[in-house]
């Protein structure tokens, strides 16, 4: 009876560890990805996954990013609006989803 529930407890944490590496390796290809396709019905935009470098902040990147006809600060409000961040501190290392006009 021993050997049959310490069976179950290994299956069980095999499982568990299974689907956890199976999670992070979706996080890992998510965030490596360079482009994430989508269409808006009023504008068309495609997401590019953007590594945070050393002194970016949000500003920075948005002036790199934002379309000629936008304002930077209407781009950094989308891009925070987008990742979840209401501040312009950002980490490095981390990766944004940068709207990018067609």
């Amino acid at each position: 009876m021993k050997g049959l529930q310490s069976r179950r407890v290994v299956q069980k944490r095999m499982l568990i560890l299974g689907t956890l590496l199976v999670g992070a390796a979706l996080l890992f290809i998510i965030n490596n990805s360079t482009i994430i396709v989508h269409a808006d019905t009023e504008q068309n935009y495609v997401y590019e996954s953007v590594e945070v470098m050393h002194n970016d902040s949000v500003w920075s990147i948005a002036k790199r990013y934002c379309p000629n006809d936008m304002e930077i600060k209407e781009y950094m409000n989308i891009i925070e609006e987008i990742n979840g961040i209401n501040s312009d501190y950002i980490v490095e290392g981390n990766y944004l989803l940068i709207p990018v006009y067609e």
